[in-house]
C-alpha cells in the first residue's frame, strides 16, 4: 500500500495486520481494529474499533498498527456477546452463601435472563432479569416477576437485595435495580496484555442491550447519539418505573429491613390497589408474618378480581393456606 494522504471521497481502505490488530483508513482518520474471535469460553469479541487521534499524513502505513501502540486512542466501538457458558460461570462464582442462597441457575431467553434456584430454607425461587442502559455506558440489570414457592422468611421483594449481596464488587444495588458496568473490564481483559494503552472512552455510548435466547449482546459505539436498542417489555418497564416511585422502601429492603418496607408500603395503601410493582412487593411482605394474612388476603382477592392470572396474588394465598395446612397437620390429634 503507498504511503500518502488518501483522497477525501476514496473508500476505506484495506486492513494492514499487525499483532492481530488491523489499521484502518478511512477518509482522513485512522483507526486500530480488530476482529471477531473468543476471549474467554462463553465470551466473544464480535467488532472493535478506537481512533487514532492527531494522525499525520503521510505516514509509513506499512508499519501496521503496532506503530501506534504507545499512542493513547480514542474509543470508537466495542461490541461483544455472553453465552451460556459464561454466564454459568459468573453464576457459580458468585457468593450464594452469604445472601442466604444455596443455589442459582441462569438462563438467556428473549428479552430476558430466567433466574431459577433455592433459598437456604430449601423453598425454591424465580425472577426475571432484564438489562436498560444505565447513564451512558453502564448497564441496570432489572429485576423483576420475583416469585419465592412456598412459606419461606424471605420475601420475594427481597432477591434483587439478596443477588446484590451475593455479587460484591460485580455490581452496586440501587432500589431493585443491580448496575453493572462491564465497559471497563472488557477493555482490561482486550488490551494491557497485548501491549496496548487503554483507550479514552468519553463519548462512547451504550447503543445496544439485547437479549435473545443464548446471548446477550452489548455495543458501545461514539457515533451513536440516541437511547441504546433494547426490547421492550411491560412488566420490566413496569417494575423500573416502581423502583423510581417507591425508592424510599425499596432502600429499606435493600437494607434488610422488611417490616419497615412493609410499614413503608402499607402507608401507601392506595399505591398497592392500583400499582401492580406496588402490590407484589407489598403482598410478599405481608405474607411473612401471620399477623397480616388477613391483609394479604384482602389485597390478593382485590387483584385477582380484575387480573385472575396476578402471580403474586396467587403466590399469596397459596403461601397462606400451605401455612395453615402445615399447622394443621402439626396438630396432635385428640383420642
Amino acid at each position: 500500500m503507498p504511503e500518502g494522504k488518501p483522497p477525501a471521497s476514496a473508500a476505506p481502505s484495506a486492513p494492514s495486520r499487525g499483532g492481530g490488530f488491523e489499521l484502518r483508513l478511512e477518509r482522513t482518520r485512522a483507526f486500530v481494529c480488530l476482529g471477531e474471535q473468543e476471549l474467554l469460553p462463553g465470551l466473544r469479541l464480535l467488532d472493535f474499533a478506537m481512533e487514532v487521534p492527531e494522525v499525520r499524513f503521510p505516514f509509513d502505513v506499512g508499519q501496521g498498527a503496532a506503530q501506534f501502540r504507545s499512542r493513547l486512542c480514542d474509543l470508537s466501538r466495542l461490541q461483544v456477546s455472553f453465552e451460556p457458558r459464561l454466564l454459568g460461570s459468573l453464576a457459580a462464582g458468585l457468593e450464594l452463601s452469604r445472601a442466604g442462597l444455596a443455589g442459582l441457575e441462569l438462563s438467556l431467553r428473549a428479552g430476558y435472563v430466567e433466574a431459577a434456584g433455592r433459598l437456604d430454607d430449601g423453598n425454591r425461587f424465580t425472577f426475571k432479569l432484564g438489562v436498560e442502559p444505565h447513564g451512558d455506558q453502564a448497564l441496570a440489570a432489572v429485576v423483576y416477576e420475583s416469585r419465592v414457592y412456598g412459606p419461606s422468611a424471605v420475601p420475594a421483594a427481597a432477591l434483587s437485595a439478596l443477588l446484590g449481596r451475593a455479587a460484591p464488587g460485580i455490581a452496586r444495588l440501587e432500589g431493585a435495580t443491580l448496575v453493572v458496568e462491564p465497559l471497563g473490564a472488557l477493555l482490561r481483559r482486550l488490551l494491557p496484555a497485548r501491549g496496548w494503552k487503554l483507550p479514552r472512552t468519553d463519548g462512547a455510548r451504550l447503543a445496544e442491550a439485547r437479549l435473545q435466547p443464548g446471548e446477550l449482546r452489548l455495543r458501545w459505539d461514539r457515533a451513536h447519539a440516541g437511547p441504546a436498542e433494547s426490547p421492550a417489555d411491560p412488566e420490566r418497564l413496569s417494575a423500573m418505573e416502581g423502583a423510581r416511585a417507591f425508592r424510599d422502601a425499596e432502600a429499606l429492603l435493600a437494607r434488610g429491613d422488611w417490616d419497615a418496607a412493609r410499614e413503608a408500603y402499607l402507608a401507601d395503601g392506595a399505591s398497592a390497589s392500583t400499582h401492580p410493582f406496588a402490590a407484589s412487593r407489598l403482598l410478599s411482605l405481608l405474607s411473612l408474618d401471620p399477623r397480616f394474612h388477613d391483609e394479604a388476603l384482602d389485597l390478593a382477592a382485590s387483584w385477582l378480581a380484575r387480573r385472575p392470572d396476578f402471580g403474586p396474588a396467587l403466590l399469596a394465598e397459596g403461601a397462606f393456606w400451605a401455612s395453615r395446612w402445615k399447622k394443621v397437620a402439626l396438630r396432635p390429634c385428640s383420642k
